[in-house]
């Protein structure tokens, strides 16, 4: 499961790399057996790959709820 989260990680990273503009913003909601925010939406890529780094896979997966809290926030 190491494996796959540090490819997903990766690949999200690089997309964010290649794509965010200045004036841009992302954030890290995970999703494990409850969503929550890792990292609040900011234009500073550091703070999200901070978020990134202090990922682990465990548990089940409320993707759900992480959409619900996605479209909330």
């Amino acid at each position: 499961m190491t494996a796959s989260l540090d490819a997903a990680r990766g690949a999200a990273l690089g997309f964010l790399d290649r794509i965010l503009r200045p004036q841009d913003r992302a954030g890290v909601l995970t999703f494990a057996d409850r969503a929550s925010v890792a990292a609040e939406l900011t234009n500073d890529l550091e703070t999200v790959r901070r978020a990134f780094a202090t990922l682990t896979a465990e548990r089940g997966t409320a993707f759900y709820d992480a959409v619900v809290t996605a479209v909330s926030y």
